[in-house]
């Protein structure tokens, strides 16, 4: 009995991820609006009964990118391990190559704007048990141990700075249909804010 459980476990997880990396690439490559549920519940190749089953509607579907996010901040971390740069190049660094990074995508704009029309989720909230807010965090009490970043600030005060600036960036990027240097305008506003903040 205790076998077949964990293997019904195993298949409705498989399940799931079908379902998810359908929704994914339906949405990358035709956009949010243009994709139904039966068009996932198609491309997973499960009945549209059993897609609501784990997904009550697409707006629960945008919120499982909030992994696929996560995992390119751990895989930009994960690169810079051996970096040897004092804490605020490396600061600078994650963050210019995280907004380039998860502006790539198509859906994680996407992900991120629904986000926003639907505050009470919480999902653009500092939260310590998320990769980008723990990689985050931590950079930035390094900076403040080795003296580059003065201890009259907090952490969560330059979090929220970076952050703002990621965001702001990011929206930008949308109205003007990407005609600018993504890579170029992020390093010109982290180093802008940081500066600032080192020199005080």
């Amino acid at each position: 009995m205790k076998e077949r459980m964990t293997q019904r476990r195993k298949q409705a997880l498989e399940t799931k991820e079908r379902i998810r990396s359908a929704a994914f690439e339906l949405f990358n490559q035709y956009g949010y609006e243009n994709v139904s549920m039966q068009d996932i519940a198609a491309k997973a190749g499960c009945s549209a009964g059993n897609l609501y089953h784990y997904f009550p509607g697409k707006d629960s579907l945008v919120l499982q990118f909030t992994d696929h996010v996560d995992t390119i901040y751990e895989s930009i971390a994960g690169s810079m391990q051996e970096d040897t740069r004092p804490a605020v190049e490396r600061l600078r660094s994650f963050m210019v190559r995280a907004i380039v990074e998860s502006n790539r995508e198509e859906v994680i704009t996407m992900g991120f704007s629904h986000a926003l029309q639907h505050p009470e989720q919480k999902t653009l909230a500092i939260n310590d048990s998320r990769p980008y807010f723990r990689i985050l965090s931590d950079l930035v009490r390094q900076c403040i141990m080795e003296g580059s970043i003065p201890e009259s600030y907090t952490t969560e005060e330059i979090m929220r700075r970076l952050m703002i600036i990621q965001r702001g960036i990011l929206f930008q990027w949308r109205i003007e249909q990407r005609s600018f240097d993504i890579e170029a305008m992020s390093g010109c506003l982290v180093n802008a804010v940081l500066s600032d903040i080192c020199r005080h």
